[in-house]
């Protein structure tokens, strides 16, 4: 069976009615809905012991999660209890111990880093409190990854050294593990600095790297990135491995699913497949396709805007380069019209090579309309799903529920159909 599902956050479930979103979801054959439960508040009944003792913890909103298991309970949809794990910035303030920290020292605005302590034990705690109490199908970690760096003032190599995380838990984690801390900083700056927005660097970078082949220079360069990189997926393996173990101990049967980055740029957030799926029940690569476009295009934009008047095609072509994709050359038609959706094959299907065989693969697909930027049509769901399927993908998730058009949620009912319909053919 491929199963369907979809996301929605906690306001979706309390201005609309938790009978009506379970009503929605049984009406167009959604197997599965992931609410989200911590998005710096709580949409669930704390225990209020399982968090002494904690340097924060997330201020009570509602039991929104047991209205909905209930609701959708009634009608035979599975709920996923979602938790976003360091973008909390309403959780964070006031605590700039506890956040992500830049090469320079300066604390990110509101990401925590999943390397401290007291972060590690509040996720901990919510996890098994979740586990414990709730009748959830998964809990489902969203945002579990250091913060991306995209800004207009370095091009797009940058990337390779990662502005996040540089706080003291991370330093001595991995001067434990054997890395130098000085040699990273010290690569990673000049990296920063190499690639520093000019119309100059663009040229070096253009004419420096033309192929994938040429990237492994960078790492001949400042040989330390390679090292700081694989520390930085181990660091979040090591943490999705301790919430695993917080549902084992809560022993209700609680799975453990990720919404990822796609694997094509999942290393740049810290977050390697292989290692994940040693802890992982399910994976949700978020292949935007049609969403992709809007995303890049503002650092792009930024991009081009620093280096002057005709620029923008060349910072695209470069982009579609390397990722050897047939992109538009305008940055707003990048972003009105997305990646192509066949980019859902190849990233669902390099996701299903690196996940062990166990560990379910549903892809995440963009269902939603958003005008000027993603106006997502029925055909873009059929088309986009069709690509994932025939990568392997066990079942799809879409984002997200409240934004979701009627054509669209008929076209993903009709994907669903049509896909059991095969299955059935199949086995005879």
């Amino acid at each position: 069976m491929v199963l369907t599902g979809v996301w929605l956050s906690a306001s979706d479930v309390q201005e609309l009615g938790a009978r009506e979103v379970a009503e929605v979801l049984h009406r167009f054959e959604i197997d599965r809905a992931s609410l989200f439960v911590l998005s710096n508040r709580a949409y669930f009944r704390l225990t209020e012991r399982l968090y002494e003792g904690l340097p924060v913890a997330p201020k009570f909103a509602g039991d929104v999660l047991g209205d909905f298991v209930r609701e959708a309970s009634r009608v035979g949809v599975e709920v996923t209890a979602t938790v976003v794990c360091m973008n909390n910035p309403e959780l964070s303030a006031g605590r700039p111990d506890l956040r992500q920290v830049d090469p320079e020292g300066r604390p990110h605005d509101g990401a925590m880093c999943l390397n401290k302590g007291a972060v590690r034990r509040l996720l901990r705690a919510v996890v098994y409190d979740i586990a414990s109490n709730y009748d959830v199908a998964e809990v489902e970690l969203d945002y579990v990854r250091y913060k991306r760096s995209r800004r207009g003032r370095h091009l797009p190599l940058h990337l390779l050294a990662c502005k996040y995380c540089y706080c003291d838990a991370c330093r001595r984690r991995a001067e434990e593990r054997g890395l130098d801390w000085g040699s990273v900083l010290r690569d990673v700056r000049a990296a920063f600095s190499e690639w520093a927005t000019s119309p100059g660097a663009l040229s070096r970078m253009e004419a420096l790297y033309t192929n994938s082949f040429d990237l492994v220079r960078a790492f001949v360069k400042h040989p330390s990135l390679a090292a700081w990189l694989r520390f930085r997926a181990e660091s979040i393996a090591e943490f999705v491995g301790e919430v695993k173990s917080a549902l084992e101990e809560a022993g209700t049967g609680v799975e453990l699913s990720a919404d990822l980055f796609y694997p094509s740029i999942s290393w740049m957030v810290g977050q390697d497949y292989e290692l994940l799926g040693r802890h992982l029940d399910s994976a949700k690569p978020m292949v935007y396709t049609k969403r992709m476009g809007a995303w890049e295009a503002s650092y792009l934009k930024e991009v081009a805007g620093e280096l002057g008047s005709g620029y923008e095609p060349r910072v695209v072509a470069f982009l579609a380069e390397h990722l050897r994709l047939d992109l538009p050359t305008s940055v707003d038609e990048l972003a009105r019209e997305g990646f192509p959706h066949y980019v859902a094959y190849l990233e669902a299907k390099k996701a299903r090579l690196l996940l062990p065989a166990r560990v379910k693969l549903y892809v995440g697909l963009y269902s939603a309309r958003v005008e000027g930027a993603a106006e997502t049509t029925p055909e873009d769901v059929r088309e986009a799903s069709s690509y994932a399927l025939a990568a392997g993908a066990d079942g799809l998730y879409f984002f997200s529920l409240r934004a979701t058009p009627k054509e669209n949620l008929e076209a993903i009912r009709e994907v669903k159909r049509i896909a059991e319909e095969r299955e059935r053919a199949q086995r005879g």
